[in-house]
């Protein structure tokens, strides 16, 4: 204002302590909120985004590992307690092995926590079943021994995330003195909330009859509470190859098996759970007929889908078709509203698929059933969205490859829905080593790696002026800090003392104010 103090006295800017910025909105921007620099130079609050459409994540085959490993896929399930999904396997040198793999935003797989129980004996085919009782906070595996008869037993869960852990194993308990499993057969199970119960499911050696199992955690052990009782008596010389079973949203457990001759394909069985017994509605259903010139289903899986009502079953033939088909279970007959059989795909399909799962999950964030497959041009599993709300099930969507190799049926493992990140989260062998892949129908990706500042005033759409602070600066529109914290953005824009998943900001000087130290990188 010149130099004549009196008529024209000059005046002084505020020193801002470091970068503030002045730049236009692209869209409404409240105040105190987090804000990226966009390629146009205009500013907008830190957010994610979601992509529909399969996206396979990338596998981890570090971690880990089984001390011997059977050509049997883990057991696989998710716990919401600890945000993990934990996985199990009967190896070959009489260990029973449990490990963890939790999974990101992003669909990167973690692989850690490993727990033996080494005295199952030296039984050479590996069979296992777990489940995650939720209402003890505990693991519960049946597991077949060197004398070939089942085994429960139980370990306490606690933590989360890559911190969770598996306490110490409880005593083995024998199941039963008079039936045992087929050589090489994985059994399935099931555990039912409402009931504290693990219904689990086998062939009996003997003559091949589908058998069912109860076991519940009681006091120090695990306890079983009926004898094995047979599901149905006809000779289906194909059970050998392998079970898989499902909870339906009315209480009823279905469980799908391979058929032979006079029985050939897929059945499906429908049953009512209490607590000492099961009581079978109907009779063993055909759901699809045999596949090839053989006849006969090899690998069966299962899964329930909340938002259609109705199970899912897959099929695949050894070098023959996969195919899929829906139905459902009332409570009082045996399955009903069976769809027409889909062929996924009818070329040679996987090289070696007996006594294995075929890939299939259900993610319920996205309400989708996802399928893995593949035909004679493909060296990799493929993966797809089904759609199973009409009459027929059919594809959806465009299909991904993996990196899960059609020749090697040890790698399809089993499936479990993580409902924190909202993945599928696969359990295979792969090649030398353990496995972790993740697939899902829905990727969310944030934008918060490209932060700039913290929003000093708020816009109410686009091309509005908002001014910024950015590194140097302190910000006193945050809430709920901690003197001398160190304060991260999380993927949506919040601010935590967590490094996980998120990008640093700066230290708390007090409950609102906030140092801002680093700032992110490039343009969203």
């Amino acid at each position: 204002n010149g130099i004549d103090t009196t008529a024209n006295a000059p005046t002084w800017q505020a020193a801002a302590g470091g970068d503030v910025i002045t730049l236009n909105s692209s869209a409404a921007i409240a105040l105190g909120k987090f804000v990226v620099l966009e390629s146009a130079g205009t500013v907008k609050e830190v957010g994610t985004t979601t992509t529909t459409g399969i996206v396979v994540g990338a596998p981890n085959t570090s971690g880990v590992g089984w001390a011997s490993r059977t050509t049997i896929p883990p057991s696989a399930n998710y716990d919401p307690t600890s945000d993990a999904t934990w996985c199990c396997t009967a190896n070959t040198s009489g260990y029973l092995s449990m490990y963890r793999i939790t999974v990101d935003v992003n669909g990167t797989c973690t692989i850690g926590g490993l727990s033996l129980y080494s005295t199952i004996g030296s039984h050479t085919s590996g069979e296992q079943t777990s489940v995650i009782d939720t209402t003890n906070n505990r693991m519960m595996v049946v597991f077949r021994a060197s004398d070939s008869y089942w085994y429960g037993l139980s370990a306490p869960i606690t933590g989360t995330g890559t911190g969770a852990a598996l306490g110490t194993w409880s005593t083995a308990t024998q199941y039963s003195t008079t039936y045992y499993n087929w050589d090489g057969v994985p059994p399935a199970s099931v555990y039912v909330a409402s009931l504290d119960r693990m219904y689990f499911f086998f062939t009996y050696a003997s003559n091949q009859y589908g058998m069912v199992g109860i076991a519940k955690w009681s006091g120090s052990a695990v306890a079983f509470e009926m004898g094995s009782q047979p599901l149905y008596t006809n000779y289906d010389n194909n059970n050998y190859y392998g079970w898989d079973c499902a909870l339906a949203a009315n209480g009823q457990i279905a469980l799908v098996h391979p058929g032979n001759g006079a029985y050939a394909g897929t059945r499906a069985v429908n049953i009512t759970p209490a607590a000492t017994t099961v009581t079978l509605q109907g009779s063993d259903t055909n759901i699809m007929a045999g596949m090839g010139g053989a006849g006969t289903s090899q690998g069966v899986a299962l899964v329930y889908d909340t938002s259609q009502t109705k199970f899912v079953a897959y099929q695949v033939g050894n070098t023959f078709a996969q195919e899929v088909a829906t139905f459902e279970c009332g409570t009082s007959s045996a399955p009903t509203s069976i769809s027409s059989a889909y062929t996924v795909s009818s070329s040679a399909t996987f090289t070696y698929v007996q006594r294995v799962r075929p890939p299939l999950g259900y993610d319920s964030t996205n309400e989708h059933v996802i399928i893995g497959f593949c035909n004679s041009t493909d060296a990799f599993v493929k993966y797809s969205a089904l759609d199973v709300s009409g009459a027929t099930p059919a594809l959806s969507g465009a299909t991904v490859a993996s990196i899960i190799n059609n020749s090697n049926y040890n790698q399809y493992g089993n499936y479990a829905f993580d409902s924190n990140e909202g993945w599928l989260v696969s359990a295979p062998l792969y090649g030398s080593a353990n496995a972790a892949l993740a697939v899902t129908n829905s990727a969310t990706t944030s934008n918060n790696t490209a932060w700039l500042g913290v929003a000093q005033n708020a816009a109410t759409g686009a091309a509005e002026a908002v001014t910024i602070k950015s590194l140097g600066t302190v910000d006193e529109n945050q809430t709920g800090m901690t003197v001398g914290d160190t304060i991260y953005i999380t993927t949506t824009g919040g601010i935590t003392n967590s490094s996980a998943g998120t990008q640093r900001v700066g230290r708390a000087l007090s409950a609102t104010k906030l140092l801002i130290d680093q700032y992110g990188t490039g343009a969203a």
